[in-house]
Parts: structure tokens; sequence; C-alpha cells
């Protein structure tokens, strides 16, 4: 049996190192997207992706973003499991229910199924985000949870009011931030601004 002494220094290099605590929920802006969102413990940034990916239970959160006018559009898929269903089943995912999620933002729907991927079930959650402002993206965020996950339906409620929406910024703010100025004539005018560019 070991001494209190040796079984101190032991917790102390555990804790030193980083191995005795798993690694903590941390806000995370996805690159190439508006989003921030907090990355449960094991995920980390894709490179395959815009989202997040867990390489230990093959778990993932991807993020794809829509021009703000398409809410409505993308909402009516969320009026039922039956047209959450035909939005979602070419790619081979079973919707069983659909929820409101109440979050800072308003009321998330989340379309809520599974699906079988290389011979194992994953659970699917697809959320809607957006609507409620002209200068927010609409975002839909689809969660593939592996049954190994240890994430529950409360850590997916998490996640989920973790989402926040970055500001869109209009033309002119964009044409304002230019290090040059420029007066378009008609029938001319900025339709939108790259890095360094008038298009």
């Amino acid at each position: 049996m070991r001494s209190p002494v040796a079984l101190a220094f032991t917790l102390a290099v555990a804790l030193g190192s980083g191995l005795a605590m798993p690694a903590r929920a941390q806000l995370v802006r996805i690159p190439g997207t508006t989003v921030t969102l907090t990355a449960p413990p094991g995920f980390v940034l894709s490179r395959k992706f815009p989202g997040l990916e867990n390489p230990d239970t093959g778990s993932s959160i991807t993020i794809l973003e829509y021009a703000p006018e398409r809410y409505a559009e993308l909402a009516a898929a969320f009026t039922s499991p039956k047209t959450a269903a035909s939005r979602f089943d070419a790619e081979g995912v079973r919707i069983t229910r659909v929820e409101q999620f109440s979050a800072d933002s308003g009321t998330i729907p989340v379309a809520i199924g599974s699906q079988e991927t290389r011979n194992k079930e994953v659970d699917k959650y697809f959320a809607l985000f957006g609507g409620t402002r002209p200068d927010t993206k609409t975002v839909l965020v689809t969660l593939s949870i592996a049954e190994s996950s240890e994430l529950g339906h409360s850590g997916i409620e998490s996640i989920l009011r973790s989402v926040t929406l970055g500001h869109v910024q209009t033309i002119d703010e964009k044409v304002a931030k230019l290090p040059f100025t420029f007066k378009a004539v008609a029938p001319f005018h900025a339709g939108d601004v790259l890095p360094g560019d008038i298009v």
C-alpha cells in the first residue's frame, strides 16, 4: 500500500498533466461560419467540414449556413416527423419526433431520429436557427451522436442552447471597412465585397 505522501505525489502529477480530469466544455467559433457554440468534452474542430468532431466516438456536429430569407422554407420541414423525414430521408435518416427547445435566441425546432452508417447506429439531431433577425443567417446544426458517446439528452440541449449566431454585415458595412473609398456610378452598384475586391 502506498504511503499518503506517495499518493499525494501521484495525484499531483496526474492533475498537472491533465489526466485526472476530462477536458471541460469550451466556447468555440466555427471557422468559415458566423456560429459560436460550446464544444463538449472530446470534440475538436474538424478539418473535413465546418463543425466539430470526436475522433474517439465518431460523433460530429456539422454547421450549414443559408441566406436569412431561407428560414421559412427550412422551418416548414420541422412541422411534423413526416415533413422532417421528407427533408432528411435522402440521407437514410429515420425521423421519429420533432421537439421545440427554448433558448435565449428563441424557440429552436429540432428533428430527432437515427441513422445507420458504417454498420453502426447514430442518433441524429437537426436543429434550425435564425429567422428572428435579418442580420443573422439561417443555420442548420446537425448532431450525429454515436451510441458510445456519453452525451445524453440534456447534453444535447446544452449544446444547442449554447449556439449563438454572429452578425451578418450589410454591403454598406463591408464597403465602409475597405482601405479605400469609391462611388458606384449607375447602373453599377456594389453587389458584394470580397477581400480586396468589389464584385
